[in-house]
């Protein structure tokens, strides 16, 4: 299991009309993060996984409490990039554990075949096994798009917008490149996330308008 350090995050809606001017804007100060391409993008595709009822999750959030998130996400169509993934967030901060999943292994996660689970030392493939089994995770939903990615060293800035998103609640096609959800409404807002080390310097937290509705 990798983990990632414990970092700030700070997220505000953006119309489309907005994101254009901010991107040209921020270019003078990041660049596109690696393995994007030259528009700076990259595509995701993830599975959720979630109790039934989420208003418990709900609750503990308002409190302030840790909320982990759990997916399964593989990166530009390709299988052999698949990877489970635990997002944990508290208040505003996030950390991303994660472990590589083969193709075969992600397979009998679909078909709730997990006993050989119990057999692995990975303690992140532990802790989802006792998701399955104890909270009764199901699957939610398979979300697709491209993610916007730029970066800079100063401060080790991370900024993102999924673009392009399409949706599904059969976990079926998570696995099938050329299977696609339902494209979400274009004339909603996005979401601009920024993610950083210890605090955001000007001129970036003015233009991406940190402190404004999140």
């Amino acid at each position: 299991m990798e983990v990632t350090s414990v970092r700030n995050e700070f997220r505000r809606y953006v119309t489309h009309g907005e994101l254009i001017p901010i991107l040209a804007r921020l270019q003078e100060y990041v660049s596109y993060a690696p393995h994007t391409d030259e528009r700076g993008r990259y595509h995701v595709r993830s599975l959720y996984f979630g109790r039934q009822r989420v208003r418990a999750s709900r609750i503990r959030r308002l409190h302030g409490a840790r909320v982990d998130q759990y997916f399964i996400r593989y990166y530009e169509n390709d299988l052999s990039t698949l990877r489970l993934c635990r997002e944990s967030r508290i208040d505003r901060r996030v950390e991303l554990s994660y472990t590589p999943l083969t193709e075969e292994q992600c397979r009998r996660i679909l078909d709730r075949d997990i006993a050989w689970m119990r057999g692995s030392e990975d303690p992140l493939l532990q802790e989802f096994l006792q998701k399955l089994m104890v909270e009764e995770f199901v699957t939610k939903n398979v979300v697709d798009g491209d993610k916007i990615v730029l970066e800079s060293h100063v401060g080790s800035v991370r900024i993102c917008v999924d673009i392009n998103l399409r949706t599904s609640n059969r976990a079926a096609i998570f696995l099938d490149p050329e299977a696609h959800g339902v494209p979400l409404d274009g004339a909603r807002t996005l979401v601009l996330r920024v993610k950083y080390d210890d605090q955001l310097q000007e001129p970036i937290r003015s233009i991406v308008g940190y402190g404004s509705n999140r």
